[in-house]
């Protein structure tokens, strides 16, 4: 794997680019914002990832419906 291809796919957000990095199952897990995504193929099988801000997901995230839950609040 060419790192540096992988890093210009992220920093250009090319997200057909992207998803020959990964296995056809693998995942990612926002764990600041609580969010699962999954990937469609390519090599990774997991990543979890840990965003700067430590609260809810960015609205304009929300409102695409990206991404789902890692773990449910405790009541």
């Amino acid at each position: 794997m060419d790192v540096y291809d992988f890093w210009k796919a992220v920093l250009q957000q090319d997200a057909e680019k992207m998803r020959t990095y990964f296995r056809e199952n693998a995942y990612v897990n926002w764990h600041c914002t609580n969010e699962h995504f999954s990937v469609e193929k390519g090599l990774i099988s997991s990543l979890d990832e840990y965003r700067g801000d430590d609260g809810p997901a960015p609205q304009w995230r929300r409102e695409k419906k990206i991404g789902s839950v890692i773990k449910k609040p405790e009541a």
